[in-house]
C-alpha cells in the first residue's frame, strides 16, 4: 500500500520504523508499515475519494470475457491519476529476476493530449504501490511495474488484491488480516487508536511464571520487537491467540502443570523477560540441568498431546521460529529470531 493510497493527514505524524511484513517474491510484491498511535489521516485516495471495504478479484470468465471493457483508474506519485482497461488476468512473466504467474494487465486509456510518435502512459517509474480500483470503487489490484513491450504504450503490471491480502493472512506468513480502510464520506478525519495493551498485559501470566510479572514497560517491548518479523509473530501468536487455553492448560491438566514447573518452563519465561530490561543478561547454557533448546522441545511436545488442533497447529509454527537461545542476550535471540 502506498502512502498516496492511505495518506496521513499530518506529515510530521508519518508512519513508525516498524516493518510489519511483506516480500518481494512470488505472489505479491507488498509491505505493510504501521501508523503510529494518534495519527490522523484520510482513508480515501487521492483524486478518486473513499474506497469500498471489499475488494474485487477480477475474474476472467465473467469481468474479462464481455464486449465491454474493463475499466479501472490508479493514482501514482509520478503520473497521477490516470485511467485504462485490464486487458489480462493470471499473466506469466519474469520481471526482475523473479517469476510470476499471476499478473494483471492494464492498458491505458487514449488521450487527445498524446499526439502521434508520443508514448501513451497509463503508469511510469515511480507509481509502485499504486492500487487499481473499478467503477464500483473496489481495489483490484496493486501496480508493481511496467510493462513497456509494446511500443508507444506503456501498460501496467499488476498484483491481484486477493493474493496479496491471501498471502499477509498466510500463517506461515505474517498472519496478518487486512482490508481496505474506508469512511463515511470525502474528507472524513480519522485517528489511529491509541496502541492495545501487549496481549501479555491481559491478565493471566503471572499463573505461568516463577516471579512476578514484570511492568508494562518490559512486556510493551517483547511485544513490539516479536511483531517486528515473521518469526517473531509466530511466536507472538502463541500468547496473542492462545493464551485462554495456554492458562487452562497449565491451571487444570496436572500432566501440564507438572511439566511446566519441573521443565523449567517458568524460568525460561521469567528470563527471557528479564532480558528484554538488562541487556547484559543472557539466557543460561543449561536450565534445570539441561539445554534451554530441549527443555523447549520437551515442552512443545507435553502441550501439543492435550492441545486443540488449532493451539497445536501455533504450537508447531512458534517451535519452528525458536533459534537455540543458550547463551544469547536478548538482542542476539531477536537476531537470531527475525533470521528464521
Amino acid at each position: 500500500m502506498s502512502s498516496l493510497d492511505f495518506h496521513t493527514r499530518r506529515q510530521d505524524l508519518a508512519v513508525t520504523d516498524l516493518y510489519l511484513g511483506g516480500d518481494r517474491q512470488a505472489p505479491r510484491d507488498a509491505a505493510l508499515v504501521q501508523l503510529d498511535p494518534g495519527t490522523e489521516y484520510f482513508a480515501e485516495i487521492h483524486c478518486m475519494g473513499v474506497i469500498s471495504p471489499t475488494t474485487h478479484d477480477v475474474d476472467p470468465a465473467s469481468d474479462l470475457a464481455v464486449l465491454t471493457p474493463y475499466p479501472v483508474r490508479k493514482y501514482g506519485m509520478r503520473t497521477g491519476l490516470t485511467g485504462g482497461t485490464v486487458e489480462a488476468v493470471m499473466v506469466e512473466k519474469t520481471v526482475d529476476g523473479i517469476h510470476r504467474t499471476n499478473l494483471m494487465v492494464t492498458t491505458p486509456n487514449a488521450s487527445p493530449e498524446v499526439k502521434n510518435g508520443q508514448t501513451l502512459y497509463f503508469n511510469d517509474h515511480g507509481d509502485s504501490g499504486a492500487a487499481l480500483v473499478n467503477d464500483d470503487n473496489q481495489i483490484v489490484g496493486l501496480h508493481f511495474a511496467g510493462d513497456d513491450d509494446t511500443p508507444l504504450v506503456h501498460k501496467s503490471l499488476a498484483l491481484p488484491i486477493k493474493d496479496i491480502i491471501d498471502r499477509f493472512a498466510d500463517p506461515t506468513a505474517e498472519a496478518i488480516s487486512i482490508r481496505p480502510a474506508t469512511a463515511d464520506r470525502k474528507g472524513q478525519v480519522q485517528k489511529v487508536p491509541p496502541a492495545a495493551p501487549p496481549p501479555a498485559l491481559q491478565g493471566g501470566l503471572g499463573a505461568m511464571m516463577a516471579r512476578p510479572v514484570p511492568g508494562p514497560r518490559a512486556l510493551a517491548r517483547v511485544d513490539a520487537d516479536l511483531a517486528g518479523s515473521a518469526a517473531g509473530r509466530r511466536l507472538r501468536a502463541l500468547w496473542a491467540d492462545h493464551s485462554t487455553e495456554l492458562l487452562g492448560l497449565v491451571e487444570h491438566r496436572q500432566r501440564v502443570a507438572v511439566a511446566w514447573q519441573r521443565g523449567g518452563g517458568p524460568v525460561i519465561l521469567d528470563t527471557l523477560l528479564r532480558m528484554a530490561a538488562d541487556p547484559a543478561l543472557a539466557m543460561p547454557a543449561t536450565i534445570n540441568g539441561q539445554p534451554p533448546m530441549r527443555r523447549i522441545a520437551s515442552l512443545h511436545a507435553v502441550f501439543h498431546a492435550n492441545a486443540s488442533p488449532q493451539l497445536r497447529r501455533t504450537l508447531d509454527h512458534a517451535l519452528a521460529a525458536v533459534p537455540d537461545p543458550a547463551t544469547l542476550t536478548y538482542d542476539q535471540l531477536l537476531a537470531a529470531i527475525a533470521a528464521r
